[in-house]
């Protein structure tokens, strides 16, 4: 979806993966999104790893699970915003360009 609406993007199936590619290529990204398991707990890992790499990285988490995050503890980690799975073309295109726009009005 996000190919189709003009962005550039590196997929990973792995956090281990992911997160090791971001350390080394951190300056090359504007954003990250991830998809949030509550159930295993990695994306709340990864998360905190790319805050510790790069504090100011606007992130979208997607996730089933949205009702149980912490929404007040995930801003105050940073540029993170919430987009509930199942999710439309339109909602993605429109929470992308929120995170996006917040991160250059932030520089």
């Amino acid at each position: 979806m996000l190919e189709s609406l003009g962005y550039e993007v590196l997929p990973f199936t792995n956090s281990t993966q992911a997160l090791r590619f971001f350390a080394q290529h951190a300056q090359d990204f504007d954003l990250i999104i991830q998809r949030s398991n509550h159930a295993r707990n990695d994306g709340d890992i990864l998360l905190t790893e790319i805050r510790l790499l790069h504090p100011s990285m606007p992130v979208i988490l997607c996730s089933g699970y949205s009702a149980r995050l912490d929404q007040k503890k995930l801003q105050e980690s940073g540029e993170t915003y919430i987009l509930p799975k199942p999710f439309s073309i339109v909602e993605l295109a429109d929470v992308t360009a929120k995170a996006l726009q917040a991160a250059a009005e932030s520089q």
